[in-house]
């Protein structure tokens, strides 16, 4: 996306360079009304000031500056990376209502998938069910955690065969030896040759080495997630891959491929590359905006003249952030892409204007700040309001 869009945007600036013009071309001459908004006079005046300030307060500009940076980098700490799936809905939004009534209720309704690979065809019932004990140990697990709702797999399937098997008594609701998984079996079989659907189909696949675990779980939000991830692998890997008896790692043929997955994982994960691309997009921004500058002033001391004033409005977006408890997410980690092209758009208006009019005063550098300020800095205010 990010491609095509700057493909785009170049396109866009070459078309411009040449439609423009022709159209203006065959347009009268702008009247008075259509310019006199860049006679302002309010306008002038603020120019006037700035041209002031910079010339006879630039001390006060750079303390007032470093201390707005400090200020901001203590506030930019405060910044959680935190997301929920249904962040940007209104509070009243029927769908967040919803939710929050079976979070309630119901301990939620966000996937959240164990899968399990035994690595051999008929892995899950081989070895007298073995596999399908270390399913129930694991939802046993599951449910000391009140962020999950009841798990749902082949394990609670065959605990409802079981039940009805045995005429629908309720303490036959659980998961029988290995002798009676055979007979379970073999009537399964049986009833599945009359041409009933095999009921497990959508929990355990045809060569029966795959199976998985579903369950339900409230939006946490990723900070947590992170959390409960992170403490549930170790334990779930206890589970399938160690030998309490010998208090060993199991060997590689019983070894056991577990996957935590399912919607909510994924929404973590993308959150997680979301924040990472961030850092990324800006420092590339940044290098790239370094390579324009430094081809254009062919000196390495305006890459860092250029560069730090574009970082300024970063600091400060991510300080009033951290202060006002804005976390960050997929939706407010856009501002920072709109913060820094309006930065380094100014910055790039000013300094190529500075070093045309630095030719035309013959090196006088205060000429050249004031040429600049009230030349260009009608169009940076514009260009930045509607930006």
């Amino acid at each position: 996306f990010g491609l095509i869009s700057s493909i785009s945007v170049m396109l866009t600036y070459a078309i411009s360079l040449m439609l423009v013009p022709i159209v203006f071309s065959f347009l009268p001459a702008p009247s008075v009304r259509h310019t006199k908004h860049l006679q302002s006079k309010t306008l002038n005046v603020v120019l006037a000031k700035v041209d002031y300030w910079v010339h006879h307060y630039r001390r006060r500009i750079y303390a007032v500056v470093v201390v707005i940076v400090l200020v901001s980098a203590y506030g930019m700490t405060r910044i959680l990376p935190l997301g929920f799936v249904v962040d940007d809905l209104p509070k009243k939004d029927p769908i967040l209502v919803d939710l929050k009534y079976f979070e309630k209720n119901y301990n939620g309704v966000l996937p959240f998938e164990i899968s399990i690979d035994t690595k051999k065809e008929n892995g899950v019932f081989a070895d007298g069910g073995r596999t399908l004990y270390k399913i129930d140990r694991l939802q046993k697990l599951f449910r000391q955690y009140p962020e999950f709702s009841h798990a749902v797999s082949v394990v609670e399937g065959i605990k409802f065969f079981n039940q009805a098997y045995n005429n629908g008594r309720s303490k036959s609701y659980r998961l029988p030896g290995a002798m009676e998984l055979q007979k379970l079996a073999d009537y399964a079989q049986a009833s599945n040759s009359k041409g009933k659907e095999n009921q497990f189909a959508a929990f355990i696949d045809s060569t029966k080495r795959y199976t998985r675990i579903s369950i339900q779980m409230k939006d946490i939000g990723s900070i947590e997630m992170t959390k409960l991830v992170k403490e549930l692998k170790p334990r779930v890997d206890s589970i399938f891959n160690y030998d309490p008896e010998t208090k060993t790692r199991v060997t590689d043929d019983q070894n056991y491929n577990v996957v935590i997955t399912g919607n909510s994982l994924m929404f973590l994960k993308g959150n997680q590359f979301l924040v990472q691309n961030l850092l990324e997009s800006v420092l590339l921004a940044v290098i790239l905006i370094a390579i324009v500058l430094y081809t254009l002033f062919m000196s390495p001391r305006m890459i860092f003249i250029s560069v730090i004033p574009s970082l300024v409005p970063l600091l400060i977006t991510a300080g009033i952030m951290g202060f006002s408890h804005i976390y960050i997410k997929p939706s407010t980690i856009l501002v920072f892409s709109i913060a820094f092209g309006i930065a380094s758009d100014g910055t790039l208006y000013f300094l190529t204007k500075y070093r045309q009019e630095l030719k035309h005063t013959h090196g006088s550098i205060s000429k050249a700040v004031s040429l600049t300020i009230k030349e260009t800095g009608v169009s940076m205010i514009y260009t930045a309001i509607i930006l």
